[in-house]
């Protein structure tokens, strides 16, 4: 029950973000579409009185996919792909409860500026903020192809650059905000 390479574990998160982004992406657009919204901007969008609900059904979404697959066998479509599972600490299944225990992590992580997934490759078992939380580790359930694992890594440097740049794009935004 060794972790996975950090690289390996952020590749399987974007593959899962990527999932999520096309459902939000065809959710918006039918919530668009309904309203009778469908050319609005992004600034106009965020007026619109359905806003609250999308946001609702969204997160929903999200709090669904990571709840329902991880507690199901500890395994996202991303963990599936990048042959990783989620355990609780003791090596034990996952139950529906720690999965929406890591999911709320997840949210801790992400008000963290991505520093509690950060954490994750520098503890001894890869341990993040999430899993602390919610008592779990992931660790290398299954061997896969060296193609995919190389591919794979690759996903998820270019994810964790993109979003650490993002990230210090938004504090420096804040920052200057309480500067001016």
């Amino acid at each position: 029950m060794r972790p996975p390479a950090f690289l390996l574990r952020a590749g399987a998160a974007a593959v899962d973000g990527a999932v999520l982004f096309a459902a939000f992406y065809f959710i918006v657009k039918l919530f668009l579409a309904v309203s009778g919204s469908g050319d609005a901007s992004f600034e106009e969008s965020v007026d619109l009185p359905f806003i609250r609900p999308l946001e609702f059904a969204i997160t929903g979404l999200s709090a669904a996919y990571f709840t329902l697959l991880t507690g199901r066998d500890g395994r996202t479509l991303g963990k599936r792909a990048a042959g990783l599972q989620v355990v609780r600490t003791d090596g034990s299944a996952m139950t529906y409860g720690r999965a929406l225990g890591r999911w709320l992590g997840y949210n801790l992580c992400v008000g963290t500026v991505g520093a509690g997934f950060i954490a994750a490759a520098f503890t001894n078992n890869q341990v993040g903020l999430h899993d602390f939380v919610a008592g779990t580790r992931v660790i290398t359930a299954k061997a896969i192809p060296k193609l995919r694992r190389r591919a794979l890594s690759v996903y998820g440097f270019l994810a964790a650059v993109t979003l650490s740049l993002a990230a210090l794009a938004v504090s420096a935004e804040i920052v200057l905000s309480f500067l001016r």
